[in-house]
């Protein structure tokens, strides 16, 4: 049952979708497959005894650590933060982290979970790009126009120029 057990804890830390790092005494002491990508090692053991600092990003060093901090001091666990964490090959990548107090044998530890969220905020940098073009474009022409959803029951946008020829607002 216990190999069972351990078998099961094991293929879920391995198929987990998230990276998940195990950190004692400042240093990665597991790490799954998905963390060993996300920071773009070869494999675990290019990533097993290094020190967390390395994987942060330079500017999140001091916010990161005071989380691990209060991990360790066993308060409440932390909720997903935005980060950036550097892969080896120096590339930036844009993370959502949240760490809780590990029990292990060994002395404390935390237990880090950091999902990749970097092509989310492309996108989303992206969709605000393309919101801002289309502000511009709406305010420059003087001609009303209004967008409907399919069932056209209402309008959800309708163009500056209403109020510019009609002289009221919609």
């Amino acid at each position: 049952a216990l190999r069972q057990s351990e078998d099961r804890y094991r293929r879920l830390v391995d198929l987990s979708p998230d990276a998940v790092f195990i950190i004692q005494a400042g240093r990665v002491i597991l790490v799954n497959p998905a963390g060993v990508k996300l920071v773009g090692a070869g494999d675990a053991s290019e990533v097993i005894g290094k020190p967390v600092e390395e994987l942060m990003h330079a500017d999140d060093r001091p916010a990161v650590l005071a989380r691990i901090d209060e991990a360790f001091a066993g308060e409440r666990p932390t909720v997903f933060q935005e980060r950036r964490y550097t892969r080896f090959d120096g590339k930036i990548v844009d993370v959502e982290v949240a760490s809780t107090l590990y029990p292990d044998p060994g002395g404390p530890a935390i237990q880090v979970i950091l999902r990749d969220i970097t092509e989310r905020k492309r996108t989303e940098a992206a969709s605000r790009e393309s919101e801002e073009r289309f502000r511009q474009i709406a305010e420059s022409i003087d001609e009303v126009f209004w967008i409907t959803p399919p069932d056209k029951n209402r309008m959800i946008y309708v163009s500056p120029a209403y109020e510019k020829i009609w002289g009221r607002p919609c």
